[in-house]
């Protein structure tokens, strides 16, 4: 006999995947079927007064009958799930069911974000060595395992018992520390996502003018963290999750986009759900990452996820005007909560008719850096994706690293060069087209001695 549980999504409503169980309790999924963030119920969660949440069918099976109430939820996803969950049932009990092991840690870090109980199973040593010696080695881990080795009385007994506890309280109470205790702290060197702009845990804006190329960068940028690769001589150290979110591109132009980034490069992600992306022609409605229920729609995607490209403000993030710096604080909150959470936020951006960022520039205060795409002043359409690469914000990086560049894409591929070489080769190119130095600094936009210096130290290597 076969058990088919259907998985839905975090609103109960939308089946996504099918989970078959045999007889063995083996387990295999619907390929193509979408588990992460999603969840299985023993029944309907609408009007129910107690959700047991727990990692596998069996666990919540057994503890939904020990207990003789509550409708059971399971997931691989414990915490984005219970979040879920309580944000649409705000009164209901909670109840998480952990795992002996190293899900123990997640269970009751879920319960303590949502004011749930948690409740794991102990072992006493001989029921420990006898469940090793009928399965091979393996230790007992869940209530399924307690439910065979002690009966459903027991089991409800011990939830019962649990359920006793009062569920911790969320406080607004700040964490304050000393001098010497932070410098006593141990923590994590902060790596990069990419080098040299984007640490882990960092926030960082691109922007530029319509048509310049800000979702091919930001797409390359994606696929260089995602493979561990590099793009326009920025470094991804190692691979790490991606997840896209595309606000305005056409699925058909995003697809070809994509083919000819994966064309391009040697390397691939270790798993394809490191490059993940979220295009509107796939949804049945928008998303707004500027209302709470947009968030939530993305949060059951962040589980796992190192960076989230957001591509752009203006598409999915559209709240009150541009220029008013309050309209920048719900996604400011949302941003700085995922760097908590030890993620990474690329945001894309249009620029205005200054060439500045459009709105607010209250943007730029939590950002670790600021990246502005600019066309050349001789820049023309039939050359495609052209652009000066400046950062307007380098934290924690400076010198050369931080010097502005050309990049250009090209039938090979992307090639980058030094802005000061590239206004050099500009400027010895309209010279041997017979312009006179003060229309060619007043074409490029530089000064009439830096126009005369190019040229001369030109003459003086030809003379060589």
């Amino acid at each position: 006999m076969i058990l088919i549980a259907p998985v839905r999504d975090t609103s109960g409503a939308v089946i996504t995947s099918l989970e078959l169980v045999n007889e063995t309790g083996r387990k295999t999924a619907l390929h193509g079927g979408r588990r992460s963030g999603c969840f299985w119920s023993t029944g309907r969660l609408e009007g129910a007064s107690l959700i047991l949440v727990g990692e596998g069918i069996a666990t919540v099976k057994s503890a939904v009958a020990a207990l003789g109430e509550g409708v059971g939820v399971a997931c691989g996803n414990l915490a984005p799930v219970a979040r879920a969950l309580r944000e649409r049932h705000p009164a209901v009990r909670l109840l998480i069911l952990g795992d002996v092991g190293n899900s123990e840690g997640d269970a009751r870090r879920a319960a303590s974000e949502v004011g749930a109980v948690c409740a794991v199973p102990s072992f006493s040593e001989t029921e420990v060595a006898d469940w090793q010696a009928a399965h091979g080695g393996k230790n007992p881990s869940d209530w399924n395992d307690a439910a065979l080795i002690r009966g459903t009385d027991a089991v409800g007994s011990a939830l019962r018992a649990a359920m006793e506890t009062p569920p911790p309280q969320k406080t607004n109470s700040l964490r304050v520390v000393t001098a010497h205790e932070l410098l006593d702290m141990t923590i994590p060197i902060r790596e990069h996502v990419i080098e040299p702009w984007l640490p882990t845990q960092g926030l960082g804006i691109e922007y530029g003018p319509r048509g310049c190329g800000k979702t091919l960068v930001a797409l390359g940028v994606a696929y260089a963290v995602a493979t561990g690769g590099s793009f326009l001589g920025w470094k991804a150290p190692k691979p790490r999750r991606v997840l896209y979110l595309d606000g305005e591109m056409p699925l058909p132009t995003m697809q070809s986009r994509v083919a000819e980034i994966v064309g391009r490069e040697d390397l691939s992600p270790p798993s394809p759900d490191f490059f993940r992306l979220v295009n509107p022609d796939l949804q049945e409605r928008g998303f707004n990452l500027g209302t709470p229920e947009g968030r939530s729609q993305i949060e059951p995607l962040l589980e796992g996820t190192e960076l989230v490209v957001v591509d752009n403000i203006s598409t999915l993030a559209s709240v009150g005007r541009e220029n008013e710096a309050e309209s920048w604080l719900p996604l400011q909150e949302w941003a700085l909560d995922l760097r908590r959470r030890g993620m990474s936020v690329l945001f894309v951006h249009h620029a205005g008719k200054s060439r500045a960022q459009r709105g607010t520039s209250r943007r730029e205060d939590v950002m670790d850096s600021v990246i502005a795409l600019r066309r050349p002043q001789d820049y023309d359409p039939r050359e495609g994706a052209r652009f000066e690469v400046h950062y307007e914000k380098a934290r924690g990086f400076s010198g050369d690293t931080a010097a502005p560049f050309c990049a250009q894409l090209t039938p090979d591929g992307w090639r980058t060069q030094t802005l000061e070489n590239a206004r050099e080769a500009e400027v010895i190119m309209l010279a041997a087209e017979g312009l006179k130095q003060r229309a060619i600094a007043q074409e490029i936009g530089i000064s009439l001695s830096t126009v005369n210096r190019i040229l001369k130290a030109n003459r003086a290597g030809e003379a060589a």
